[in-house]
């Protein structure tokens, strides 16, 4: 399927186990957990120069990152769901 720039759209993931794509799974979840190592392992936040952060900042971070990821694929789920009505 094209979008209107010609590029390929990746179709919306409803109704498919998304859990079940590998390379999802490393693109989300491996961040989530580099990002603890980067900030609290002294050696790795002294090299990247990262101030300590609480768990609570932390979570909202995460929470804000994953907002975009949910409201991308409900964008394409609407967006190409009525496109193949038409």
């Amino acid at each position: 399927m094209q979008t209107r720039f010609g590029q390929i759209a990746d179709p919306p993931r409803t109704g498919k186990n998304i859990f079940a794509d590998r390379i999802f799974i490393l693109a989300f979840f491996g961040p989530l957990m580099l990002q603890p190592l980067l900030i609290y392992i002294p050696l790795l936040s002294g090299i990247f120069k990262i101030t300590h952060v609480s768990l609570v900042q932390l979570a909202l971070i995460s929470a804000l990152s994953a907002m975009l990821l949910v409201s991308s694929e409900i964008r394409k789920a609407v967006f190409l769901g009525r496109k193949a009505l038409v």
